[in-house]
């Protein structure tokens, strides 16, 4: 796995996961930078509405 997380494709493109205690690390990687989109519990169900917003807000 290593920090590149886990592939989360079928959520949305490029989102990947990275798990650390009893939370999950939602991000994308964009060049050089690593953006955070979701801390959630680990429990949490996921789907992709609560990752389609747009990146310019």
């Amino acid at each position: 796995m290593g920090f590149n997380g886990l592939n989360r494709d079928w959520v949305r493109e490029g989102l990947r996961i990275f798990p650390y205690r009893d939370r999950n690390i939602f991000f994308i990687i964009e060049g050089n930078r690593t953006i955070i989109m979701r801390v959630l519990g680990g429990s949490m169900d996921v789907s992709d509405a609560l990752f389609n917003f747009n990146q310019d807000e």
